[in-house]
């Protein structure tokens, strides 16, 4: 789930305009949902190597895989 209200949680990665996001926001990896690829008309972003690293740290502790 991606929100523009932060709640500092460690499985929260920041996002923003350099994502491809109109404002500052964070993605929780603890509320994930699954999209069918068929629904998805656009891309509006991209993440860094560095911010996908945020992304795998979340989820390895969202999920206790570490």
């Amino acid at each position: 789930m991606v929100t523009t209200r932060p709640r500092s949680l460690r499985a929260e990665v920041e996002l923003g305009p350099a994502e491809g996001l109109n404002r500052p926001s964070v993605a929780n990896m603890e509320t994930l949902s699954t999209i069918p690829k068929r629904q998805f008309i656009r891309r509006i972003g991209s993440l860094s190597p560095t911010r996908m690293g945020e992304v795998d740290a979340a989820l390895r502790w969202a999920f206790d895989l570490d």
